[in-house]
Parts: structure tokens; C-alpha cells; sequence
């Protein structure tokens, strides 16, 4: 149909600026040297929680950089975007294992400083070991970890720029003098699903397993891995069922007993922390992945 010599085919059309971002933590598209990259990683919960980020962003009107690439002076970005899984580590000072972590901790800062654009960090948490740590509420962040969020709070203008895995961190992070972290308790790997009703499917997918159990004289057995607790904060350790049952007392019955989840209260709290994620892309000026919006909407 013609109307006034252009075609009307009735599809709304919407143009975008298309922003490029340098992105740490970006999971690549495959490629034979992306392919022998990971292969020799033997880390793969890293690659899935790099892919969890990553899928956050709309990519459509997103151009995803490598970091090396962005400091070319020839190449200008719009925004940072950095994921990262456990980079605060909290051992004994003088373990090599601190000593890697803090130059990786202070190549990031290196990195921001030069990048010098919005900044947003996703899934950030600490790593420590039940024996590293003595009082949870007075933990703090150390210097050189500190410096890297506050490097990130100068670029955004946003009060929270910065999502850390749980309560914990959060903690860590405010008696260190840092007020520009987010508490979500949700990995960035949650947010690979594109399913409307996660909490309504995985409570399906579980009650069908139970009636199963309960009058199929199965032999089907389930495997649950167990995090490592500490009083109410939960953080990466070595699993030994004693030191879970030291440390996290009454509480172990919640984490075993899985058939007392709720899936609604699930389902509710991942929509609270997709939007918790889209406003923060959004403060560097980002778009979250359309078929996200849609389970928001």
C-alpha cells in the first residue's frame, strides 16, 4: 500500500544510537581462538557467570569492545561495563594468592582510570576462607580494593553503581568507607534464562520430581551443592559439612530442606533484580537485553 509515495507496511520502527562499551568480562563470540582461550581454563563457573553478564546487555544496539582494544587512542567508547566474580580476596596478607589478586585488583583501577568513562561493576564478592575470617561485622575492604570502587563511584551518578554478591560485601565495603555498593544476593548467570516464570517452571520441574519419588519406587537421587555459611552471609570457602554445621547452626535445614522453597518469593525477587540491573545499565546509558524487558514488562 501506498500512502503519499513511501510503502506502509504497518511495523513500528524506532532508531537507536548505537553505543560501543569496553566491557572486562565480556563472553566472547565463539571463535576457534576464543574456543582454545577457555579450553585451557579449567574455571568454567567463570564462563557462565561472564555469559550471565553479558546476555544482560542489549545486543542490538550495544558494540562490545575488548579493554585493549578500547585504550587505542583511536577507538572512543561510551561506557565501562566490568564483571567480576570474586576479586576481594580477604587471606593472610602475605599468601602469594593475595599478592595476584591484588595486582588484578589494582590492574583494574589502572584500567578505569584510563578507560575514564560511566562505570559500572556486576557480581562483584568477596572470596575468603572461614579461618580468614573472625568478626563479619567489622570486616572491611582493603585499601587497594576500596580505591577500585571509589574509582568506579567517581565516574557514574548513580549513589549505588557497584552490585556485590550479598550482604557481606556490602559490609565489607561500608566499613571501608565505600557507599557505592548494592547488595543484590543474585549472580548475573540467574539472568540466562529468558523464561517468562522461572519460579513458576523450576516449581513445576520440582514437584513433578517429588510425586515421582513419592510413587515410582525411583531410584532417581538428587545432588544439591551446598555453599559455605558464615552467621547470615554467604561466601566462597572449601566445603566441610563440620564447619557448615559450626557456622551456619539451624540454618542448614533451610539449605537442605529444598522442597521448602519458595518459588513464588523467587520468581518475585529475580524480577527486583532484573530491574535492579536494568537501572543500572541504564546510568551509563545502556539498554538491557530486549527479551528481559519483556519478562520486567
Amino acid at each position: 500500500m501506498f500512502e503519499g509515495g513511501s510503502v506502509s507496511v504497518g511495523i513500528e520502527v524506532k532508531i537507536v544510537e548505537r553505543k560501543s562499551i569496553a566491557i572486562q568480562g565480556w563472553y566472547q563470540p565463539s571463535t576457534h581462538a576464543v574456543r582454545l582461550a577457555r579450553s585451557t581454563d579449567q574455571n568454567s563457573g567463570n564462563f557462565i557467570w561472564e555469559f550471565g553478564a553479558t546476555r544482560l546487555i542489549n545486543p542490538y544496539t550495544t558494540k562490545f569492545l575488548n579493554p585493549s582494544d578500547a585504550r587505542k587512542e583511536s577507538v572512543n567508547v561510551d561506557a565501562l561495563v566490568m564483571a567480576s566474580a570474586n576479586a576481594l580476596h580477604l587471606p593472610d596478607l602475605d599468601s602469594e594468592s593475595f599478592r595476584v589478586m591484588k595486582d588484578h585488583v589494582n590492574g583494574l583501577s589502572s584500567l578505569v582510570k584510563e578507560i575514564d568513562r560511566p562505570t559500572i561493576m556486576l557480581g562483584i564478592g568477596i572470596q575468603a576462607k572461614f579461618s580468614d575470617i573472625k568478626d563479619t561485622k567489622h570486616i572491611a575492604l582493603h585499601e587497594h580494593q576500596a580505591h577500585l570502587m571509589n574509582e568506579i563511584a567517581k565516574r557514574n551518578t548513580l549513589e549505588k553503581s557497584v552490585s556485590v554478591r550479598g550482604e557481606f560485601t556490602e559490609t565489607a565495603c561500608i566499613n571501608a568507607g565505600v557507599h557505592n555498593c548494592l547488595s543484590m544476593g543474585w549472580c548475573p548467570s540467574l539472568s540466562i534464562s529468558r523464561e517468562r516464570n522461572l519460579g513458576q517452571l523450576l516449581g513445576s520441574k520440582w514437584s513433578a520430581v517429588e510425586s515421582k519419588l513419592a510413587h515410582d519406587n525411583s531410584t532417581l537421587k538428587i545432588g544439591i551443592g551446598l555453599p559455605a555459611l558464615h552467621d547470615d552471609n554467604t561466601y566462597e570457602a572449601p566445603y566441610d559439612k563440620n564447619l557448615l554445621l559450626k557456622h551456619a547452626g539451624d540454618k542448614v535445614d533451610a539449605i537442605m530442606g529444598a522442597t521448602k522453597k519458595d518459588f513464588i518469593d523467587f520468581e518475585q525477587n529475580r524480577l527486583n533484580r532484573l530491574k535492579e540491573y536494568k537501572r543500572l545499565l541504564e546510568s551509563v546509558g545502556l539498554e538491557m537485553d530486549p527479551l528481559l524487558l519483556d519478562i520486567i514488562n
